[in-house]
């Protein structure tokens, strides 16, 4: 891309997010970059997962030849008969929310950071990745302590201080779905794949059952929305369970502000999201050449 469409880009960006006293070229020249950085990135982590099978949400370890405990690999997977995860299926395609996100992040990033005096353009970009990754880091790690909370709070454990989040999570679930027992955090496996499952309940006579899946964010509620890959998390989740025709939704909780969002997945896209999630596996076992 040359300059003259470089500094284009760089203008738009500036434009869009307000930013004062920078270069047009120069953060045109940050933008591509970045791209070609995270197209990297991206690649990096396709071969990683096409090499490591999941069990469950978290993957399996294995003890290795010296003794020592080690990430399980599709090797292991086809020896020990392991199945793939659900998010490691639907981990096949773009995710153009989180896409855009890490972007953004790494936008941030290479604009806070300035380029150090005698720093080569490689180490600062490398410096300026890292910063961004670290960010994404304490993101995923701030999503996992709140869904702990959570899943202590819906088996009635005993917490020294409630977030007020958790009585407006019970408060979502009961308006939407009405009186319910929820069981948080279910493991299942059949011999296509497997999952674990935020939140779900059981059927029972007028009712067919329903999942929800926890997303956290720090962003306005009332700009989160159901993502393509979020429809198909919950169709393959409902089959897991064997609960064909349950009700689904996402739930988005805001810990900052203590606020949370639940959005219905019409049945509809949930059946055109199972069709998606077949088809997905069938790729991904051809792929990976599992019988």
């Amino acid at each position: 891309m040359n300059d003259k469409y470089l500094e284009k880009l760089g203008r738009l960006i500036i434009n869009t997010y307000g930013i004062s006293g920078q270069n047009p070229l120069m953060v045109g020249k940050i933008i591509n970059t970045s791209h070609q950085l995270l197209e990297q990135e991206y690649m990096r982590d396709c071969r990683e997962e096409a090499n490591q099978a999941q069990w469950d949400e978290n993957r399996i370890d294995t003890i290795g030849a010296n003794g020592n405990e080690r990430n399980t690999t599709l090797r292991d997977a086809k020896k020990l008969g392991l199945v793939p995860s659900v998010t490691t299926i639907i981990s096949q395609i773009d995710k153009p929310g989180l896409t855009k996100w890490k972007n953004e992040q790494l936008l941030l990033a290479a604009l806070t950071l300035p380029r150090l005096p005698d720093e080569s353009e490689q180490d600062w970009l490398t410096r300026v990745m890292q910063d961004s990754r670290e960010t994404s880091k304490q993101a995923a790690e701030r999503g996992t302590h709140i869904h702990g909370i959570i899943e202590s709070f819906m088996e009635g454990v005993y917490l020294p201080q409630v977030p007020m989040y958790c009585f407006e999570v019970e408060k979502a679930l009961q308006d939407h779905f009405g009186g319910c027992a929820w069981l948080p955090e279910q493991s299942f496996g059949n011999d296509n794949f497997g999952g674990k499952v935020d939140l779900h309940a059981k059927p029972f006579v007028g009712f067919d059952g329903a999942v929800c899946d926890v997303k956290t964010t720090e962003k306005d509620l009332d700009k989160v929305d159901v993502m393509f890959e979020h429809t198909l998390q919950l169709a393959a989740y409902r089959q897991g369970l064997k609960m064909p025709y349950a009700d689904a939704a996402i739930l988005y909780v805001n810990g900052k502000q203590n606020k949370v969002k639940l959005i219905p997945i019409d049945p509809s896209d949930l059946d055109l999201g199972w069709e998606c999630f077949v088809r997905l596996l069938e790729f991904y076992r051809i792929r990976n050449k599992l019988n």
